[in-house]
C-alpha cells in the first residue's frame, strides 16, 4: 500500500492476492477496476 501512496487501510476498497503472488490494491470500489470483484462477497465494515 505504501508503494502506491496509501497511508491508511480506510483508503483501500479491496486487496487482491494475485495468482503469481503479487498484491493488487483497489482504492475505490466504484471504479472501473472493481468490476472484477462483482461476484466476490464483501465483508461488513
Amino acid at each position: 500500500m505504501r508503494n502506491q501512496g496509501i497511508s491508511s487501510v480506510e483508503d483501500v476498497g479491496a486487496v487482491i492476492l494475485e495468482t503469481e503472488g503479487s498484491i493488487s490494491v483497489i482504492r475505490d470500489l466504484q471504479s472501473k477496476e472493481s468490476s472484477v470483484l462483482q461476484n466476490v462477497d464483501k465483508p461488513e465494515r
